[in-house]
């Protein structure tokens, strides 16, 4: 231990002084006192725990992000219901499998007893020779100039004229609505393609909508009530948009239809029954149809194979190009590889089936001798790939062209490009010596609410003052609300349809009946409305037959001016 400084030693010592005197005064120090005089404590008395009563309220609130659930909010609200939505739609997006009955597609335009109707009406029209051809064979036709009005093209030397006859024209500008609605309401969304179905005793329109409804329409039949309402029947036959529609060139009671969805189907008449003429495989659901087309002649002896009237032809969004034997199982095709971007339309020669044209995304149109894809093809899955055959003749447009159809002589083609331009090329029946004819200003920008224009061919020869051979003719859609109608030979205007008390929207799909006595135009629009222009009034009379049944047929009265001709 170390000795203390004199301080220290100084400061002790006074310490010990001090203790010693408080202890002869008998004064001992507070602190040790209070250091001797510790009070002991009381333990107290434990309590023992009063048993608590069960509380029956209700539970306390707790804190939702304290045990990571979701807060009830609005966004969670409307996430939820946009989920359902989105479950909602890819059900209705599904296709449809097997064969389907009218009263499991109806639609909400379908009524009750409406299905009957229909079944009764299609009796109607499967009465023998009621769809018997008329149509002449195509010949080569050559274009004299005459002003005429009853003159008639004859086989000859000379050279084509490029003059409308008077008579065509005439007939066109006189084209009215006939009907007393101002529109009727055929399918629930816009119009994507539309046909007549191919006889003249009856007028019946069919147009296939953007979600795979499709519509008839009896043009000039009413309902037997006081407000004489349209008659249309509506059903949904595919779950997506129905992009092309065909009657069978062999059995025009047969209604084939492509969809999107990735499937063909067959609407047979007799049966009222909705077939599958061909489908994709099942892991193949984003195989979308674009077009379908068969061999217009109907014959079943040249282009063996290729030629027969089974066999379906069909294009897809992938760029291919497909045949299809309906004879054959239904996921069995042959598929080409030919196009690199989307092919949006195909269409057989019809008087050379050999010659196949198609138009596409890349801005072309292209010519195909399908003889020469024999050697790169066979029967199998449409995923297939196969060397690209060559083609005969391609054109181009300044931007993706919609559509491209052969004329009735087989020696003119028509197409349509969003470079607001329609292009004629003509050459001869045997794909050669091509040309472009004419090529058309034509507004044809119709953006995302309206169906892209497809100019299309009259295919009518029964006509006398507007045969499609004689002078051949094409209809197409207008920005501005009319139809105008083409001469196919020049490219000029022949007439410009329009009705202000009728038509309010873009009459974007537009087709020529084939075999009525007179000019007969049917016109959709991006609301699922159509119209009807004609030269004729149509009454409709019963007629009961001995062994009792009852047999509707047509009275057609001709219009000329404001004189009725009977």
């Amino acid at each position: 231990m170390e000795p203390l400084s004199e301080y220290e030693q100084q400061r002790v010592d006074n310490i010990k002084r001090n203790k010693e005197l408080l202890r002869d005064l008998h004064l001992e120090p507070l602190s040790d006192q209070l250091q001797g005089q510790r009070l002991p404590q009381k333990q107290k008395p434990k309590r023992k725990p009063e048993p608590r009563a069960k509380d029956n309220s209700e539970p306390r609130r707790t804190s939702a992000r304290l045990r990571n659930l979701p807060a009830p909010s609005e966004i969670a609200a409307k996430r939820q219901a946009t989920e359902e939505t989105l479950s909602t739609e890819a059900n209705k997006k599904r296709r449809r499998v097997g064969d389907l009955k009218l009263e499991d597609i109806e639609t909400k335009l379908i009524n009750e007893g409406d299905n009957e109707r229909f079944a009764q009406l299609l009796q109607g029209l499967l009465v023998p020779g009621s769809t018997t051809s008329t149509r002449k064979t195509p010949v080569a036709v050559e274009y004299q100039e005459t002003n005429d009005e009853n003159a008639r093209p004859t086989n000859s030397d000379n050279s084509r004229s490029s003059t409308i006859p008077l008579a065509l024209k005439k007939e066109a500008q006189n084209l009215k609505i006939r009907h007393t609605w101002s529109t009727v309401k055929v399918v629930p969304e816009r119009i994507y393609c539309s046909t007549f179905y191919p006889s003249a005793d009856r007028l019946l329109g069919v147009a296939g909508d953007t979600t795979g409804n499709l519509g008839f329409w009896d043009i000039h039949g009413t309902k037997e009530q006081a407000e004489a309402e349209p008659v249309v029947f509506a059903y949904r036959p595919h779950s997506r948009a129905i992009t092309g529609m065909m009657y069978s060139p062999t059995d025009s009671y047969k209604l084939f239809t492509s969809s999107y969805d990735g499937s063909v189907r067959c609407f047979d008449m007799n049966k009222t029954t909705f077939t599958e003429a061909f489908v994709v495989a099942e892991d193949q659901d984003e195989y979308a149809f674009t077009w379908i087309d068969s061999d217009p002649t109907g014959n079943q002896v040249h282009l063996a194979p290729f030629g027969f009237s089974h066999w379906l032809y069909f294009c897809t969004d992938q760029g291919e190009i497909g045949f299809h034997d309906l004879r054959e199982p239904l996921h069995t095709c042959t598929v080409y590889n030919l196009i690199p971007s989307k092919t949006k339309c195909l269409n057989l020669n019809p008087v050379n089936p050999n010659l196949l044209v198609t138009s596409s995304n890349d801005k072309t149109i292209r010519i195909w001798d399908i003889r020469k894809m024999r050697t790169a093809g066979a029967t199998r899955g449409p995923a297939a790939s196969h060397d690209t055959p060559s083609q005969l003749y391609q054109f181009e447009h300044g931007y993706s062209v919609t559509s491209a159809y052969w004329s009735p002589d087989g020696k003119r083609i028509v197409s349509t490009g969003y470079d607001d331009l329609v292009k004629i090329f003509a050459g001869d029946d045997q794909g050669k010596n091509w040309k472009m004819e004419a090529a058309i200003p034509h507004n044809n920008q119709t953006r995302k609410w309206v169906t892209m224009f497809r100019a299309t061919w009259s295919t009518n020869t029964v006509s006398a003052s507007s045969d499609a051979l004689a002078h051949p003719y094409f209809c197409i859609g207008n920005m501005k609300h009319p139809v105008d109608i083409y001469s196919g030979v020049r490219g000029d205007i022949i007439a410009q349809l329009y009705d202000v008390d009728h038509i309010t929207a873009v009459p974007a799909v537009a087709n020529f009946h084939p075999r009525t006595p007179s000019m007969t135009l049917l016109c959709g629009n991006a609301s699922g409305r159509m119209v009807c222009f004609c030269l004729t009034a149509v009454m409709l009379v019963t007629v009961i037959r001995d062994d009792g049944r009852t047999n509707i047929i047509s009275l057609l009265i001709k219009i000329s001016g404001h004189k009725f001709i009977h």
